[in-house]
């Protein structure tokens, strides 16, 4: 008699999207701003390959860098909500 021997289910990933032990990987901020924004930092406007030598994470260094360099280091205020009228639904 035959017998069907069931196997684990194949996980096709990306190549450094898996972790040793078979977990799922965060997916890196690159990737991640391309797929939701369609922004490539890592590709040059020229064409050319780009390298990603550090990602400032620090709220006081990114503050003191936008001040330097003359740029707004808060977030612009939120607009005010405006009201939408739904008379023309039917």
């Amino acid at each position: 008699m035959y017998g069907v021997i069931p196997q684990p289910a194949r996980k096709d990933s990306a190549p450094g999207q898996e972790h040793t032990q078979g977990q799922a990987a965060r997916m890196r901020w690159a990737r991640l701003l391309k797929r939701v924004f369609h922004i490539d930092v890592e590709r040059c406007a020229c064409g050319g390959q780009l390298k990603i030598l550090a990602a400032i994470e620090e709220p006081v260094v990114i503050v003191g860098i936008l001040t330097h360099l003359g740029l707004a280091a808060r977030a612009p205020p939120l607009a005010a909500v405006r009201e939408c009228s739904l008379d023309y639904a039917a």
